[in-house]
């Protein structure tokens, strides 16, 4: 068995029935960022196991033996949610394909309307496609539990009196039914054991009398003949009323095919087995209680399936779905053609055919058009719409196309800068959102769990108000290749700063970092930090009072208002963290429109190096070279005393997706 250990970072193996070490066998803490790692498949397919991050909902197939790990794409099915979607992983001898096959359920008032099957061939596909063998029948697919292979058939676990059969082979589908004795509101597990097909149901999670725990195995396949091997008073089993249990394994009687004890784990992580020939099997033997393995922490009540089966192999998990699609020459092409292009551009071509949107969707496209947007050396501006979360181009409010979005002086919205293609954007009233300016995907909320105490549980309404009273931002783990989203914020227990981070794209809880700084909310220095990271406050310029800190040219920098002369000072950031003086702009020429309290610089342009400054009332690009000021949008002067809107602007670097 394999064994997820406490700390979710890396899979352990324990040799069962009986084994007295728990061994490491593979870090997997790249997947998870601290985040629940579950196993799926109930044994292994040929060597490989199906696993699942609780958080994120993506899922991976693994190899436990030689630590190999290949994400599975396209594993967001919102429109279902979790619950609804059923996966399983299947083998093909005679092509020698590995498939993972999905079932997905859609429910009006818990009842299910229908149901659709997507395939995806292991080092072949680069995307989920519909089953060749038609429509699969309207079933209502258990929640949480995958689909068992045996036969050369995935068995899909539902209610209605019947297992979905998927043959993996020719895409076809049938029933197999139930025993008869099982009733038909009933979702039964159903379980892989020695060579058979079984079915098992009566846990119940609750202090009320429970029935006893029945066994069922399938005999004769081809005529759905049932067996029933036991029925077993759970009431002196660990946990019985407490968490779920499955059997993992039979173990027969030397000699023989009689079963002589069933192998059992539990929700608690807890492994047992019971003797079907002492009294019934209601005397259970503990075989790995958590508490005497290091590995697994003592794992409290409820904890999911956080053990699996695996067997020694060397099969591979095949190639990456990138690697599939830049193997062909004509995609590699197709690539260099289309990173030349505009982000809107090529996010429309995207919907043209499936070569095209797979290239476009890689991960590896994306960093491509990233670099080639910066070689271009204009910066990109968009204006941000408070209300709705969308974005209007420069180009198309100064040609009169659109108006630009405005909020008003005593708005709280914040809009960071562009980091690898995407911000954060949004207010503590409304919420902040996770946006591509310059895509058509529209945007996703980033929803706020973090509680004091625990560091996991959901906030209520009133300390929600109070959360993002300090500054969000969002950085780019270039090890990871994702998006991490930072707070820093001030609690209201003892007024303490505290920091918080999540994966800003995936998904999951927020988790605290380190002790926070002691000081600026803005930490003085990049807003990039891997989870769990410790902060640091980095000394900032020799002056004063430090405005704002932009990233420009790829280096940071920090921005220096002077009032009593009349200057905007840039600093820039060298490597050993010291600082140099290297613009000063004499904004007193330029007042009322310019002055050294609103003015922010957002860019330098790449082709004649002026800088670009915003008052949020007007843009304009100062030439350091001529001491110039060339405005290139205006709202103009305000019209009264209670005139006080502005536009939020935002620099941004186009990505592919």
């Amino acid at each position: 068995m394999f064994l997820v250990s406490d700390d979710e970072d890396h899979l352990c193996s324990w040799q069962a029935p009986g084994g007295d070490r728990v061994r490491r066998l593979m870090s997997v803490d790249a997947i998870t960022q601290g985040s629940r790692l579950i196993p799926l498949t109930g044994k292994p397919c040929r060597g490989l196991v199906l696993l699942r991050c609780v958080s994120s909902l993506w899922h991976y197939v693994c190899n436990p033996s030689t630590g190999e790990l290949l994400p599975v794409p396209d594993c967001r099915i919102a429109e279902v949610g979790e619950h609804c979607v059923s996966y399983g992983l299947g083998y093909i001898p005679a092509t020698r394909e590995y498939k993972i096959v999905r079932l997905l359920c859609c429910c009006d008032n818990g009842v299910p309307v229908a149901t659709r099957c997507e395939v995806f061939v292991l080092g072949a596909s680069t995307c989920w496609r519909p089953s060749a063998g038609g429509k699969p029948p309207i079933y209502n697919v258990a929640r949480g539990k995958a689909a068992v292979f045996f036969n050369g058939k995935l068995h899909f676990s539902g209610s209605g009196g019947s297992i979905v059969t998927f043959d993996v082979a020719n895409q076809t589908f049938g029933l197999l039914m139930h025993p008869c004795d099982i009733p038909v509101t009933a979702s039964p597990r159903v379980s892989e054991l020695g060579g058979y097909l079984y079915v098992s149901h009566g846990m119940h999670f609750s202090d009320e009398p429970q029935e006893p725990f029945t066994m069922w195995k399938l005999k004769d396949y081809e005529a759905a003949r049932w067996e029933k091997l036991c029925c077993i008073d759970q009431s002196a089993w660990p946990d019985a009323a407490k968490t779920w249990m499955t059997p993992v394994e039979i173990i027969y009687e030397p000699g023989s095919r009689r079963e002589k004890k069933i192998m059992f784990k539990s929700g608690t992580g807890k492994v047992f087995a019971v003797d079907l020939d002492v009294d019934g099997g209601a005397r259970p033997e503990i075989l790995l209680p958590p508490e005497n393995v290091p590995a697994m922490g003592g794992s409290t009540d409820f904890v999911p399936r956080l053990m699996g089966m695996y067997e020694e192999s060397l099969v591979s998990v095949g190639r990456t779905v990138e690697e599939i699609i830049f193997s062909s020459p004509v995609s590699t092409a197709w690539a260099e053609v289309l990173k030349r292009l505009p982000t809107r551009s090529a996010a429309r071509l995207a919907a043209v055919c499936r070569d095209w949107r797979a290239v476009i969707g890689t991960a590896c496209f994306a960093r491509s058009h990233t670099a080639h947007v910066k070689l271009r050396g204009k910066p990109r501006i968009m204006f941000v719409d408070a209300s709705t979360v969308k974005f209007a181009a420069l180009e198309d409010v100064v040609a009169g196309v659109a108006p630009p979005p405005l909020v008003s002086q005593g708005s709280k919205f914040t809009c960071t800068s562009s980091c690898h293609g995407l911000v954060i954007c949004g207010n503590a009233t409304k919420g902040y959102f996770l946006c591509n300016p310059c895509a058509t995907g529209g945007y996703r909320k980033l929803q706020v769990e973090f509680d004091d105490e625990a560091s996991l549980a959901s906030m209520d309404g009133q300390d929600a108000d109070t959360f993002f009273h300090g500054s969000i931002g969002l950085g780019y783990d270039g090890e990871t290749s994702n998006h991490i989203a930072v707070c820093l914020f001030y609690n209201r227990r003892d007024y303490q700063m505290e920091c918080i981070v999540r994966d800003a794209q995936l998904g999951g809880p927020w988790f605290a970092t380190d002790e926070p700084p002691a000081s600026s909310a803005e930490a003085g220095g990049k807003r990039a930090a891997r989870l769990r990271q410790r902060q640091a406050v980095l000394e900032g310029p020799p002056r004063s009072h430090v405005m704002s800190i932009v990233e420009i040219r790829d280096t940071l920098c920090a921005a220096c208002s002077c009032l009593s002369s009349g200057t905007l000072e840039l600093w820039t950031m060298k490597d050993d963290h010291s600082w140099s003086l290297q613009f000063e702009i004499d904004l007193d020429r330029f007042s009322p429109e310019y002055s050294p309290e609103t003015a922010v610089p957002l860019a330098v342009d790449g082709s004649d190096g002026r800088i670009l400054l915003s008052t949020g009332r007007s843009l304009g690009y100062y030439d350091p070279g001529t001491g110039e000021m060339e405005t290139i949008y205006s709202l103009g002067a305000p019209r009264d005393q209670h005139d006080d809107d502005k536009f939020v602007k935002q620099k941004h670097t186009e990505k592919g997706h």
